[in-house]
Parts: structure tokens; C-alpha cells; sequence
């Protein structure tokens, strides 16, 4: 429409959701053009409720601030000084067209359907009459709200393993050479095996890293030892976190506490990955959190797997094979997806996948039994999922740099 493909989708969205979302849309563009100067109308927080739950999750929306002139910072819409006002006004002028249109048409129906009511009777409605019902707009309970902060912090915490000095940091932990070097033979002797494998080095690499993750580096904690006496601990609910456990964005703390001893211990459960290149332990929260990074650290091109039944673990491209691989450190597993659905007996309904790039919903491949995943995906509306997650999609695009391609792995 007029060149701004972003409309054309927010047309093609049933009327009552194009008229709630345009005119949030125009207030937005109206705020700019009337208080030029005012910095707190050309930002939009991306966490806000009204963003989030109104216009993230709707086709075209995002699309239409981005052809006015928007541009993503780390936690908001940014409209910057540089960015044209003719153009923020002809996006703007386009969508108030198409709302008066629209708003127009309603009222003649009305009209015409408020005569015909004093001239006649009105007929008894049949099903073959009866106008189909228009598709719901996406739900704005509690539920999709917590659903959506979840995936947009998952989707934003992702961006930490892309911090080139952490990854340095990372780096320095783990022992390249010796990976590279096992990685090596581990590829010779698949190769003496069958010559016709098509492995590549990075694939005996994965292997490697999960193998040393669980091996050497990594400890699993369910309770901590105590402090003064090394006895056993049991969990006695939380503790409240201190600046420092705050800093290292560790919002809870468990009470691990000695009978013995009458002794707490604190657990924090930190989850910045590089508080984690320090503590080396934790659940499979930590686990994975750490282990994506040490991934990305090689160069390996990762992404944090989330599983709305309590789980988390990572997934490495394989450019040999052309294919995600299902990577859990904490079980030193590789290529199995179907682990937690045939092993565990986990009854999955949602898991997404997040990247520095995008987020995608890859629960089908961790699942053979689809019917039943399907019957237990209740939480949210499946289209409103869809449009969700192509909204954040979105915005994440759009900061991208145009410069794209998978990263270059660091190499043995």
C-alpha cells in the first residue's frame, strides 16, 4: 500500500484489530509531529505492556514503526533525530486514510442497517446467513503476558554470549588446543571406521566440549556441602539476594541448611554465564547457560533451547550435515532430541529455540507423539504465537547488521 509494505500486512489483520492498532499507531506518529522535541515521545519500551501485548504480536504492526522512521535500541524504539519526518508524516497519513475508510464504511452499514430495521422486519437468521465470526485479536490476559516477557528475555539474554570480551574471557577457560587436537582424532578414527563419513572437525569438536563441559569443568548441585563442616545440607526455602548476587543477576537464592552445624549456606543461582566461568556449577540452568557460551566462544554457531516443562539445554549448527544438533551438557548428549519425551517420559507442550538472530519454535522435533503436544499447548492462542514470534523476529532484524552470514568458526 503506497510502498509501505508494513501497512499492506496491518491491512490484512480482520478490522477491529487494524482499527485498535492503527490508532495507537497514529497516536505514536501524532506525539512526534506535534512535540518534535520531546525525547519521551521517540522512544517506545519494548517491554512495555501496551507494545508488547498490542502491538508486538500483530501482523504489520512492528513492520509500520520501522517504515515510519523507528529503529531498535537495546531495550527500546528509538525515532532518532536523524530519521525523516516526511517520512514518519506519509506513513502516518497512509494509515489515517485507511482508517477513515474503514471507519467510514462501519458507519454507512450502520446507517443502511438501522433504515432497513424501521422499513421491514427483520428475518429470522439462518446459518447460511449468519456472517462468519472475525478472528479473535490476540489474547491479552495474564497468561500471554507472562508467556511473551518470558520469550523476550530469554530472546534478549541471548545477546550476552555475543559480547566479544566475555567470549575472550570464555576462551581462556577452556583448553582450545587439547579440544581441537581430540577433535582431530576423534574424526581420523570415524574416517578409518567408515570412509564415507561426512562428519566434519567442528561436529568431533561438540563432542569434545561436551565431553570436558561434564567431565572437568561443569558440577551439578542439588545441595550444597556445608560450609564449615563439608556434611550434608537440605534445602530450607529462599534467602533474599544480596547487591552482589543481584549484580550477577542472581534474583534467587536457595537456603541450603546444616542440621548439624545449624548453618545456612547460600546457594545463589546466578545467571550471567561469566559469574558462571567462575562458580562452575549449578542445574541445568547454569549448565546450559555456561555451555552456549563456551559454544559461541569457538566460534560454534549456538543457540539456548527453552522448554516450558522445566528445562533447558543448547543446540549447535552442524555445517557438515546441514542441521541443528540437540546438545544437552548436562547429560554429555549429542543428536538425541527425543531424550526427554521417550527417556525422561517429559510431557512437552512448548520449546523455543533462541539465537542471536531469531527465535523459533522447535518443539515438533523434540516430540513424535504431535497430537498429544498439540493437546497440551493451551497456554496461549497458536496464532497469536505465530504472530509473536515473528514480531520479535522483527524487531530483532531490524538491528541486525546488514553485513549477515553465520559466524566463522575459530578452527583447530
Amino acid at each position: 500500500m503506497a510502498g509501505f509494505p508494513g501497512v499492506s500486512s496491518l491491512c490484512e489483520n480482520p478490522n477491529e484489530v487494524f482499527l485498535d492498532v492503527s490508532k495507537l499507531l497514529l497516536t505514536y506518529a501524532d506525539n512526534i509531529l506535534r512535540n518534535p522535541n520531546e525525547e519521551k515521545y521517540r522512544s517506545i519500551r519494548i517491554g512495555n505492556p501496551t507494545f508488547s501485548t498490542k502491538l508486538l504480536p500483530i501482523r504489520g504492526a512492528v513492520e509500520c514503526l520501522f517504515e515510519m522512521g523507528f529503529e531498535e535500541a537495546e531495550t527500546h524504539l528509538v525515532f532518532p533525530k536523524s530519521a525523516s519526518v516526511d517520512q514518519l508524516r506519509r506513513v502516518r497519513e497512509t494509515l489515517a486514510a485507511e482508517r477513515d475508510q474503514r471507519l467510514g464504511a462501519d458507519q454507512r452499514a450502520s446507517c443502511s442497517s438501522a433504515s432497513s430495521s424501521t422499513s421491514s422486519p427483520a428475518p429470522t437468521p439462518t446459518a447460511a446467513s449468519e456472517p462468519q465470526r472475525p478472528i479473535q485479536p490476540p489474547p491479552s490476559g495474564l497468561g500471554s503476558k507472562s508467556f511473551l516477557e518470558t520469550m523476550q528475555a530469554n530472546f534478549q539474554h541471548v545477546m550476552v554470549y555475543e559480547n566479544p570480551e566475555l567470549q575472550q574471557k570464555a576462551l581462556r577457560c577452556l583448553p582450545h588446543k587439547q579440544l581441537c587436537s581430540r577433535a582431530k582424532e576423534r574424526l581420523c578414527k570415524a574416517r578409518e571406521a567408515d570412509p564415507e563419513c561426512s562428519l566434519g572437525e567442528e561436529d568431533m569438536l561438540v563432542l569434545e566440549l561436551l565431553q570436558w563441559f561434564k567431565q572437568d569443568f561443569f558440577t551439578w548441585v542439588d545441595n550444597l556441602a556445608c560450609s564449615r563442616c563439608g556434611g550434608k545440607t537440605h534445602s530450607l526455602g529462599s534467602l533474599p539476594p544480596s547487591t552482589d548476587d543481584l549484580l550477577w543477576n542472581a534474583n534467587r537464592v536457595e537456603n541450603h541448611y546444616c542440621n548439624a552445624c545449624d548453618l545456612t549456606t547460600r546457594f545463589p543461582r546466578y545467571n550471567n554465564p561469566e559469574k558462571l566461568l567462575e562458580t562452575r556449577r549449578g542445574r541445568c540452568g547454569e549448565w546450559a547457560n555456561c555451555f552456549t557460551l563456551c559454544c559461541r566462544a569457538l566460534g560454534l554457531e549456538a543457540r539456548y533451547i527453552w522448554d516450558s516443562t522445566d528445562h533447558v539445554w543448547t543446540e549447535v549448527f552442524s555445517r557438515s550435515q546441514h542441521r541443528w544438533l540437540h546438545c544437552d551438557s548436562c547429560e554429555n548428549a549429542c543428536d538425541k532430541p527425543l531424550l526427554y519425551e521417550m527417556g525422561w517420559g517429559k510431557k512437552l507442550s512448548y520449546v523455543f529455540a533462541f539465537s542471536k538472530d531469531q527465535v523459533v519454535d522447535v518443539t515438533w522435533r523434540y516430540s513424535s507423539k504431535h497430537k498429544e503436544v498439540l493437546s497440551r499447548r493451551t497456554q496461549v492462542q497458536e496464532t497469536w504465537l505465530l504472530h509473536a514470534i515473528n514480531g520479535l523476529n522483527t524487531v530483532r532484524q531490524q538491528s541486525l547488521s546488514a553485513e549477515r552470514g553465520r559466524s566463522s568458526w575459530r578452527g583447530c
